[in-house]
């Protein structure tokens, strides 16, 4: 997901519907992945999430 650094949208997903970042990094080292969050080289803000193929062992 990557955000251009605009402001919100009309339309877009309420803020404060859950845990933020932290709750999605938890979310993604549950099932052995990653997440990475910060600053996008063109402005705004990215966040990247790496999560395994094929379930949970």
């Amino acid at each position: 997901m990557v955000d251009n650094g605009r402001g919100r949208q009309a339309g877009s997903a309420s803020a404060g519907s859950g845990r933020g970042l932290v709750g999605m990094e938890e979310r993604a080292r549950l099932v052995g992945g990653t997440l990475r969050a910060g600053s996008s080289p063109d402005g705004g803000f990215e966040v990247a999430a790496r999560l395994p193929v094929g379930g949970v062992s």
